[in-house]
């Protein structure tokens, strides 16, 4: 039973989603999806307080005398991702009741999001390679479904499709670097992967790969693009994509392997790829007007800052902003759905007055999570990006690191403001009442977003290999005049004034929203395989005819000689005499010679 016990936590949610799949009654789906989500909870819970350290096996199947096994840890980190996704998926499945209306939907959409959130409880708790690509696959398989749950809209399944195709290249990388470290070292096992003395190639070749195959899961240039044409979804699998699940895989892969980076000294390109990412995103962020797209761009940023302190190996920092941007997230996700179920509208710039003041428990908690992404004392937000912010080691990146905190709090607090400024020819607008099943897990969120600055002192005592960041004077001083600068830039400009959004054929708007020539990029890019495909495609057709042409000539040859084997006494002569003529000629020359 312990063997299997961390197994446990994932089965509740399996289980919920065999069940819909069998009664398909869309009414009871909820149900039984939100029981399993909490049944699971209650069974992290177990696992987080009395089993973290462990590692537990269960046998699956042997292969000429090598027995592979679904391997899983409870070591402190995969404890931390697993009650991360065990908190905030019965928050997501709550927020659903009221979001997903539609009864025909929802037997589909619990079956499909039961086993994407079962998929990363597996990836938190997997020990192995073997266990960790399973439930990456799913991850993978499960976003699709779940990116393009609308398919009938026209742009869903392009969305889905891109997606897929930019994911399934790291899936690729990914087997090919476990194909690598079974060959070289014979184990698949991760905490034997991580005693392994001295680096070699080949270690240095699977990592090169997994940090690819990590980049494409979460989003990082240049596989960024898939993540804001995500946002086709239904709005709590974004949340839930945004905040614990898919785009956290890979800082995770990564964060648990940084000591073979480390020891592989291939922690630059970690630091260098987080930076760009980071800098594309503030300035989508700055220059989108999709609601959702926005806080899209914000997850990337906050993904490439997660990154960065990697690169840094502050595995510290990185945590910490790693479980602060969970909640803070998830809330904003949450908030950015709730005003678009009641104006109809995406366009952050055409939901004026649509009564967010009005409804104070919502206008209250999200300006709760606006404040901790902003980075305000004393929110988790706060302690998240400060960490980064001194974990740089060189001056430069520290500017730069700070300009992307004050151009984040300009874009954060835009959005806020947007909805919540009034119009005078937008005064007659209405809007409908956001469900209380849709407030309930905001309100708990913006609690637990309040409590997330104690993340900064509860995870050393969780983690001692974690140990905190030290808080001067300076550094938080910086941070905060920052924030209150953006603040007041985008008060003015959006919230008093009249900022009017940024024309889409300005040059302002071309030179801050750069997706465009990442798309171009990606399409230059396929349309360069494909003239290499047609180049192979043309050499393969001339060896081809050369070899044919080869071919048929030996056949004109043997259908040649076919005709002098007709039976004629005179033709058998004639072929005697000219083999006696060339003999005796060959003869001759050897003579002279």
């Amino acid at each position: 039973m312990l063997q299997a016990l961390p197994l446990l936590s994932v089965a509740p949610l399996i289980a919920a989603a065999l069940i819909i799949l069998a009664i398909h009654r869309d009414r009871a789906a909820k149900y039984i999806a939100l029981a399993g989500s909490v049944l699971s909870l209650i069974i992290i819970t177990v696992v987080a307080l009395y089993y973290v350290g462990g590692t537990y096996r269960v046998s699956w199947f042997s292969l000429q005398g090598y027995s592979f096994n679904i391997t899983t840890s409870v070591l402190p980190l995969n404890a931390l991702l697993l009650a991360l996704v065990g908190i905030v998926t019965p928050l997501i499945f709550l927020y659903s009741f009221g979001y997903m209306d539609t009864k025909s939907e929802q037997s589909r959409y619990y079956f499909e999001i039961s086993l994407f959130a079962a998929a990363m409880m597996l990836f938190a708790i997997s020990g192995n390679f073997i266990t960790m690509f399973i439930a990456w696959e799913m991850l993978g398989i499960t976003s699709y479904l779940l990116i393009g749950f609308w398919y009938a809209k026209k742009v869903v399944p392009d969305a889905a499709r891109k997606a897929i195709s930019t994911i399934i290249i790291g899936d690729i990388l990914f087997l090919a670097a476990i194909i690598v470290l079974w060959s070289a070292y014979r184990t698949l096992n991760i905490s034997a992967l991580l005693s392994i003395a001295g680096s070699t190639v080949y270690l240095k070749v699977a990592l090169a790969f997994i940090l690819v195959a990590a980049f494409t899961k979460s989003a990082q240039f240049p596989f960024n693009e898939w993540l804001s044409d995500a946002m086709e979804g239904p709005t709590p699998v974004s949340a839930f994509l945004h905040s614990s699940t898919m785009v956290k895989a890979g800082v995770f892969l990564v964060a648990i392997l940084l000591p073979l980076y480390v020891k592989a000294g291939m922690l630059m390109p970690i630091l260098a790829i987080g930076l760009i990412t980071a800098i594309i995103a503030v300035m989508n962020a700055l220059s989108e007007h999709h609601i959702k797209k926005i806080l899209a761009y914000s997850t990337m940023e906050d993904l490439a800052l997660m990154f960065i302190a990697l690169g840094f190996n502050a595995i510290f920092a990185a945590m910490l902003l790693f479980v602060v941007q969970t909640f803070y997230k998830a809330l904003l996700f949450m908030s950015a759905g709730s005003i678009m179920k009641a104006t109809g509208e995406e366009n952050i710039y055409k939901t004026y007055n649509f009564g967010f003041k009005t409804n104070k428990l919502l206008y209250i908690s999200t300006i709760i999570g606006v404040l901790s992404l902003a980075g305000i004392f004393p929110l988790g937000g706060f302690f998240g990006k400060l960490g980064i912010d001194t974990s740089a080691s060189s001056m430069y990146i520290y500017v730069a690191l700070v300009a992307i905190d004050f151009l984040s709090s300009v874009y954060i607090f835009r959005w806020l403001y947007l909805p919540s400024r009034k119009d005078s020819y937008l005064s007659s607008f209405g809007y409908r009442t956001v469900p209380r099943s849709m407030l309930a897990p905001i309100a708990i969120l913006a609690v637990l977003v309040l409590a997330s600055g104690l993340a900064y002192f509860m995870l050393p005592m969780y983690y001692a290999a974690m140990p905190k960041f030290s808080i001067g004077i300076i550094d938080p001083l910086i941070e905060t005049a920052l924030v209150l600068a953006g603040l007041g830039i985008a008060y003015i400009l959006y919230s008093r004034g009249r900022a009017t959004h940024v024309d889409a054929s300005s040059m302002e708007y071309k030179l801050l929203h750069n997706s465009f020539f990442i798309n171009a990029f990606y399409v230059y890019l396929l349309k360069g395989i494909e003239l290499l495909g047609e180049g192979f495609d043309a050499l393969n057709d001339a060896i081809n005819s050369v070899i044919n042409g080869g071919a048929y000539s030996f056949i004109l040859l043997g259908n040649a000689l076919k005709r002098i084997e007709n039976g004629s006494i005179n033709t058998y002569a004639i072929a005697f005499a000219a083999g006696i003529v060339f003999l005796v000629i060959v003869f001759a020359m050897n003579l002279i010679k």
